[in-house]
């Protein structure tokens, strides 16, 4: 009902908003915690008005104000739900027909979600609030938001303890000399530099696929339309350091990334960025080493050991950075130059 006419005073619209109205309070009593429950309350105020002066509908005034009137709606935070430091919400709506022949607006609303995922989430969701037409509905559609999320975070949960299990396995026939060694050079790995993250034991093969590949060495160049959102720059750190990737990002437009680490390592941490929602993210530059049997595999790194994130203005020192690391060709790539077989850039 996008415009609005003298029907909106009708008996029966006064009936909807206050079911409405009744509604929200029930809300209010079941979420009382502080910013759980953030209600539109320019609008809410609105139909409360109306409500209060009804018997007054007939003057010009209201008549002219009638067409201001806009819907009730309202935002529920999952706070019990928290995924990456993010926590999910559910964006609802009324329309003037709900609950009598319009069912809910809604919007399941996550950073960390994928798009295809949001809206796989979305339809069940507004096919729930459907099939409630005539009985309030806001209640089972946020139940049923909570349920969805909490089984893609348990199955996210479930697969990220697969990974550490693969890594434990693999770490476990590390010999005991090669052990030792890492145990006397990890207090330097873990120390911190200014804007550095340090690798906390770069050493462990974290290898999320099988143990064969931990001989493998990678390197990824990632393009990304944008680096921005505090959490996701957080995210490109932490995961490179949980996968025992070394590396740098440059933040702002564009964002780079660029990784060094196991072969299966760099497969996993682009696999993870993924899943999170990007304008652009593209992988533009490849590059893999074999390590020799019986050779440790940081022999082959070329990056210092830690994650180092530059500046929205940093391009040209990430550039010097890869140049002095001896992987000036894979910064380039993201670029989209690259070295022809006669040694000459495209």
């Amino acid at each position: 009902m996008n415009d609005t006419n003298d029907s909106i005073f009708s008996k029966e619209q006064i009936g909807r908003w206050n079911e409405q109205l009744e509604e929200i309070d029930v809300l209010l009593s079941m979420f009382p915690m502080d910013g759980e429950l953030q209600i539109n309350t320019i609008h809410l105020k609105q139909i409360e008005n109306i409500m209060k002066t009804w018997n007054e509908f007939k003057s010009i005034q209201m008549q002219k104000e009638s067409k201001n009137i806009r819907k009730l709606n309202f935002t529920l935070l999952l706070l019990n739900l928290e995924i990456l430091d993010e926590i999910p919400s559910l964006y609802i709506e009324f329309p003037y027909n709900y609950p009598e022949t319009e069912p809910l607006l809604i919007s399941l609303l996550s950073s960390t979600l994928s798009n295809n995922q949001l809206q796989l989430y979305n339809e069940k969701l507004f096919d729930l609030a459907s099939s409630l037409l005539g009985q309030p509905a806001a209640l089972q559609v946020y139940q049923l938001a909570c349920e969805l999320v909490t089984e893609w975070r348990d199955e996210s949960q479930r697969a990220q303890n697969t990974v550490r299990t693969s890594v434990t396995l693999a770490t476990s026939s590390i010999s005991t000399t090669e052990d030792n060694n890492n145990n006397n050079n990890r207090e330097e790995e873990e120390e911190e530099e200014g804007g550095y993250i340090t690798l906390q034991d770069p050493r462990v093969e974290a290898s999320p696929l099988n143990r064969e590949k931990s001989s493998l060495l990678g390197r990824r160049a990632i393009y990304f339309h944008h680096i921005i959102a505090s959490n996701k720059r957080k995210l490109v750190m932490e995961w490179a350091v949980q996968l025992g990737l070394s590396g740098f990002s440059k933040i702002g437009w564009p964002g780079v990334v660029l990784i060094e680490g196991t072969e299966a390592g760099c497969q996993e941490y682009v696999r993870q960025l993924q899943h999170l929602r990007w304008k652009q993210m593209v992988v533009r530059g490849e590059q893999t080493e074999v390590c020799a049997p019986g050779t440790p595999l940081d022999t082959l790194r070329k990056l210092p050991l830690e994650f180092r994130e530059f500046p929205e203005d940093g391009m040209s020192d990430l550039a010097a950075a890869c140049r002095d690391a001896g992987i000036e060709d894979l910064f380039l790539s993201i670029m989209k130059i690259y070295e022809r077989k006669d040694g000459k850039r495209k």
